[in-house]
């Protein structure tokens, strides 16, 4: 943030602060602001150009004074004064003022930086609180993530959970210990667009306590001595689990325009209320429609056809030249017709961030727009290993790239589709770019989440009528896509289990303003191949991973349809229809399409509610760990030991009506005993593989 902006939002904010403080006593032995039960405190990170990471980190204990002092309507201001490297002139101000609900909000700021160094990460708040072996970290990896860490190995002061900036979609943490209560801290970003990092830190002291931070990237410019948090936020403590503490950042969240704007565009979009089931098939014509009449006559349900490796070009490389199809333009354009005259929603894919690296068309200007790191290399992923090209991250001032993707983005539209998913947007591009070049300042802040926005507003200008996809879950990018793919329901497949499990805290908070869909749920566990990947690499299965892995697709595709995400399947062929093996999995997936479709006034329309406490049977269930990039050869498996074998939720319908939504995904009977605020006592027995909708 530079000199203007922050001094516009600091000037009274200093002003009133250290007047407060000037009768307060200096030299607090702490260096931190006591709330309540937590002791808050902040780090700044600086560096500069010449460096290949930043060099310094000033804590708030660092500092030469503090003060405090607390006004008569409970408004606490506290001042950190003088430091070595900083300048005896130098200041950080956090104002606290109480709030009705409990808790505080906050805002920071800081001026006199002397020391010539750029801050480059504001570490704040920075809240250290006492723990047990058994207190959780709830933060917003993915849907939400609840986190057991190993602290009877960390060391004092180490770190023990790391996490962004990219990939959020909400802005709140929380520890969580049943003994001891919880302490939540939120970033209230009304922008939306600035990059927020969550950590966990093991205490140094004599007795276990846990400390969290938010900490913000910030822009580096030149000569800038004085600078603020961009947005303010809340600490406090609360009772309850985790849905409480969604609902306290979603009451904050469910005012704002975006949450309105986005509601809106959902509302704009009704077409995609009306899909039981999401097909998210690759490859040729005939492939990926060849199973579309069995499961509408099956399921009575309309569906979705998510169609992935209809360009010309491997999948995974030399982005982002899609056009032309694989397949003559005619046959293309008329298969897509001939689902739409079926009633099949029909979406394409594209990736819409990424350059390949290594391809003979990648050029000097290509990689001019390509996002820099801080060390000054370019940013690059490797993610298809089995052609070994480099993919380019590319900024979100790339005017090059923009008009390509732009273009693929018009033909595709002209072929008829109804959306079209641009990949890893929504899910990414909140990255720093240290480019000197790019006309953005270097490091942090929201030029390459601005880049993006304009990208998909233009998309959108040029495309009317055409819906747009992005990955996973955002708030940034909430109101220009009408719909987000979301794949960790089934968070086994990625090394998570009952000591990281996934929560569905974004549903909990955005799923009236937009449209979730999908899952990694394959039929018979087998990842699809594209025919242009290299042959001497094409998987050969050595394992029946259907007989191995027994429960992996029932709970791949259970799981996200009790958070209220729509059915999802991965390339379902009509073989598999046809497959006696696979007869009691393609029955249990229709008889999950038919249960979504006729509950959509709680799955799709409806708000969740708090969970409530259920009782039932646990059971360890072997999970297998496979992506489409997945050598030939490798079966990582994953053990979930601790998994309730009925799966439920609970949604109030816009008639007012609550419901809870339970799923037996087991193969065998299950008993349960419910309890909720809003439903009280549900108790009874579900047949295996089966779903119920109670009321009391």
């Amino acid at each position: 943030m530079g000199k203007t902006a922050s001094s516009a939002r600091a000037s009274g904010l200093f002003a009133l602060s250290i007047a407060l403080c000037a009768a307060a006593a200096p030299g607090m032995p702490s260096g931190r602001c006591p709330l309540g039960g937590a002791m808050v405190g902040f780090e700044l990170r600086l560096g500069s150009a010449a460096e290949k990471a930043p060099s310094r980190v000033v804590a708030a204990s660092d500092m030469k004074s503090f003060s405090m002092a607390t006004n008569a309507d409970g408004r606490i201001s506290c001042v950190w004064k003088g430091h070595p490297l900083l300048g005896a002139g130098f200041n950080a101000v956090a104002v606290f003022e109480p709030q009705p609900s409990g808790g505080w909000t906050y805002r920071f700021l800081y001026c006199g930086n002397a020391s010539g160094l750029d801050v480059e990460e504001i570490v704040f708040p920075v809240v250290e609180v006492p723990r047990t072996d058994g207190t959780r970290f709830l933060y917003p990896r993915q849907t939400g993530l609840l986190e057991l860490p190993s602290w009877q190995t960390a060391k004092p002061g180490a770190r023990v959970v790391t996490f962004g900036p990219r990939f959020v979609g909400f802005r709140f943490a929380a520890v969580m210990d049943e003994t001891l209560g919880n302490w939540y801290a939120d970033a209230r970003d009304e922008a939306r667009r600035w990059p927020v990092s969550f950590n966990l830190y093991n205490g140094k002291g004599s007795s276990p306590t846990a400390s969290f931070s938010l900490s913000c990237a910030m822009p580096c410019e030149p000569g800038t001595t004085a600078g603020a948090l961009p947005y303010g936020g809340t600490i406090r403590p609360f009772r309850g689990d985790w849905f409480v503490a969604a609902s306290i950042y979603r009451d904050w969240a469910a005012r704002q325009p975006w949450y309105a704007a986005a509601t809106a565009l959902r509302a704009s979009a009704p077409r995609l209320r009306d899909i039981g089931l999401w097909l998210w098939n690759r490859g040729r014509c005939d492939t990926v429609t060849g199973i579309v009449d069995r499961v509408l006559a099956d399921t009575g349900a309309k569906i979705a056809l998510d169609w992935y490796w209809w360009h010309d070009i491997p999948y995974g490389a030399q982005a982002p030249h899609y056009w032309p199809p694989r397949e003559p333009y005619q046959l293309f354009s008329r298969t897509i017709a001939a689902m739409k005259a079926k009633g099949v929603y029909v979406q394409h894919y594209i990736n819409g961030m990424c350059c390949d690296a290594d391809d003979p068309r990648w050029t000097a200007a290509d990689q001019a727009e390509t996002a820099v790191l801080r060390n000054g290399s370019y940013m690059t992923s490797l993610f298809n290993r089995f052609f070994g090209h480099r993919s380019a991250w590319m900024c979100g001032n790339a005017p090059i790239f923009s008009d390509r993707i732009s273009m693929v983005t018009r033909n595709l539209a002209g072929a008829g589709g109804n959306s079209i998913y641009v990949d890893m947007i929504a899910n990414d591009a909140c990255y720093a770019c240290w480019s000197p070049s790019h006309g953005h300042p270097r490091g942090g802040g929201t030029h390459v989440t601005d880049g993006y926005h304009r990208l998909v507003e233009r998309l959108r200008r040029e495309n009317p009528g055409v819906h747009l996809s992005s990955e996973e879950e955002t708030e940034a990018f909430l109101d220009v896509f009408e719909s987000l793919i979301v794949l960790y329901g089934g968070y086994e497949r990625f090394g998570f289990n009952e000591k990281k499990e996934m929560l569905p805290v974004y549903p909990a908070i955005y799923h009236t303003a937009t449209t979730l869909y999908g899952s990694y749920a394959t039929i018979d566990n087998v990842p699809p191949w594209d025919e242009k990947w290299p042959a001497d690499k094409m998987r050969h299965e050595t394992r029946d991973l259907v007989a191995d892995f027994p429960d992996h697709f029932a709970v791949e595709l259970a799981r996200p349809v009790v958070w209220g995400i729509q059915p999802c399947v991965h390339n379902l062929l009509a073989r598999h229809a046809e497959e006696r093996r696979l007869a009691a999995d393609y029955r249990f997936l229709c008889d999950t399409v038919k249960f979504y479709w006729n509950n959509r006034d709680l799955l799709y329309d409806g708000e969740m509610c708090a969970p409530g406490r259920i009782e039932t049977a646990r059971t360890t269930a072997e999970f297998l760990m496979r992506g489409t990039y997945t050598a030939n050869g490798v079966y990582l498996t994953n053990t979930h030991a601790d998994m309730p074998t009925v799966f439920h939720s609970v949604w109030r319908a816009p008639s007012g009506k609550v419901a809870a939504v339970l799923v037996n995904w087991t193969r065998s009977p299950q008993r349960y005993r419910l309890e909720t605020p809003d439903l009280g006592t549900l108790s009874g027995e579900l047949p295996p593989r089966s779903w119920v909708r109670r009321v009391r």
